[in-house]
């Protein structure tokens, strides 16, 4: 899924304009709660009078480290207050240890905040997001296709039931690839209250399933002899980037793919841009914008050590292919992924199709995203009908696909070229990526030793991982 989170959560599945009980008794928490009221009460004080940078100076040193001064107050000045104003009061709803929970609360909303403070009273962590819009009752009956003819079929349909009911979600679509048969289950209306059914054909936007587009891509690369897992990314990079190092180790292509460059999840300049679209975040970021922002980064961590997700680092690695093959990343999906699987309806989104479904946040329509760069990052849209055809090619056993899917990264858990893992014990492996934009969620699952696959998409911005996982339960029985 596309998330923003830099100790300071900027969440990529609620970039909208919407940014958006426990009291311990015990004598023990008396000393910490003093301190946190201390703390909140500081913040709102300078957040009131647009004093942004005396609330940044209440950060950890930590905390400064992985958010500049300009950032965060960008980000209090354009996300929050200008959206809600001041805050009129706040109310202390829960704590867990050293984390504090507050209703942050403004003349016509109120958003979650949260606060988490370090040993010496330092504001550590905190973020602000939306409270869950509960909806007001459940739906009772929705459209499906689902002919409930099998196991699989009522299993899925038990699977959706939860999902379904809540009357904020509307289409949904699914697709199971077993042992080279292939099973289609459409639920939910396409549009609110049009009364149309999704079909396999229904185009959805996949999110972060893009990403594995590009590691195909970069596998390709590699067979091709056009491109080395372990070059410096300098290679291909115009200018003078002698900070993309880190204890004498440069970012390498591979780290780029396996998420541990050392670069954030987003460009911090994204935020800060005189055009940016809070709803349609990535439609005027540039690669202009995007090279003149690494070749000031300073890097805090050696590149390869440590797992950091990162949307940034992959659009980099998209742009990169783009160098080494002359061609736009759009370009390169069509002529080495969709156009040999036959995937019709699938490719690169910069300008909206008509026939991409409307996406829905809280039950709320919202903008479809387009993408002038960071392409790589999650700009394909796709139907389940094609997105299986790539899941059957992900299940071959071929050059491409054991470089693809070979492990690049395995500190605390694995990492291929994109590809994440899950091993349980005795269960077999699961293969996955899932997805999110502003309106979309996507999952995509592959069991290989079985020979199955599977993918999941919905036009709604609800978490919907719970779903894959419980038909992957099923599945790898």
């Amino acid at each position: 899924m596309i998330n923003f989170k830099a100790r300071i959560i900027y969440n990529m599945k609620l970039l909208y304009f919407k940014f958006l009980s426990l009291f311990l008794v015990c004598t023990n928490f008396i000393y910490s709660q003093t301190n946190n009221e201390i703390a909140i009460k500081n913040f709102t004080k300078y957040y009131n009078a647009t004093a942004f940078k005396q609330a940044y100076n209440l950060l950890s040193v930590d905390f400064k480290k992985q958010l500049s001064e300009i950032d965060f107050i960008a980000f209090l000045e354009k996300n929050i207050y200008q959206n809600y104003g001041e805050c009129i009061k706040y109310n202390l709803i829960s704590i867990d240890k050293n984390t504090y929970n507050y209703s942050y609360i403004f003349k016509d909303d109120s958003l979650k905040y949260t606060l988490t403070l370090n040993n010496k009273n330092e504001i550590d962590e905190l973020s602000f997001t939306p409270f869950a819009q509960k909806p007001k009752s459940k739906r009772v009956s929705y459209l499906s296709d689902n002919k409930l003819a099998n196991n699989l079929d009522f299993k899925i349909d038990s699977i959706v039931k939860p999902y379904m009911q809540n009357p904020n979600h509307n289409s949904l679509s699914i697709g199971v690839l077993k042992n080279d048969s292939v099973y289609y289950y459409n639920y939910g209306e396409v549009k609110s209250n049009s009364k149309i059914l999704a079909t396999k054909n229904s185009i959805y936007e996949i999110g972060s399933i893009t990403k594995t587009f590009c590691g195909n891509l970069l596998a390709q690369a590699v067979i091709e002899n056009k491109i080395n897992l372990d070059d410096d990314i300098r290679k291909y990079l115009k200018g003078n980037f002698k900070n993309l190092q880190f204890n004498n180790q440069p970012i390498l292509i591979k780290h780029l793919a396996n998420h541990s460059s050392g670069l954030p999840r987003q460009p911090e300049d994204l935020f800060h841009q005189k055009n940016f679209n809070l709803k349609n975040p990535y439609s005027n970021y540039t690669n202009e914008q995007m090279l003149n922002y690494l070749s000031t980064i300073t890097l805090n961590k050696t590149p390869g050590s440590e797992n950091e997700y990162s949307n940034l680092g992959v659009g980099l690695l998209g742009y990169i292919l783009e160098q080494v093959y002359q061609k736009t990343f759009s370009e390169l999906i069509n002529e080495k992924i969709t156009i040999p699987l036959k995937m019709k309806n699938t490719g690169v989104q910069k300008i909206k199709p008509d026939s991409i479904l409307i996406g829905y946040e809280n039950g709320n329509e919202v903008l479809n995203w387009q993408f002038t760069c960071l392409e790589a990052a999650g700009s394909i849209y796709s139907t389940t009908e094609d997105m299986l055809k790539y899941v059957k090619s992900n299940l071959q056993k071929n050059s491409y696909k054991e470089l693809e899917h070979g492990i690049t990264f395995n500190v605390g858990h694995k990492i291929a070229l994109t590809w994440h893992f899950l091993k349980r014990k005795n269960d077999p492996e699961l293969i996955w990526h899932n997805g999110a934009t502003g309106g979309f969620s996507s999952f995509i699952g592959l069991i290989k030793e079985k020979n199955i696959g599977f993918i999941v998409l919905t036009n709604s911005s609800a978490e919907t991982d719970v779903l894959p996982i419980s038909i992957y339960n099923f599945l790898k029985k």
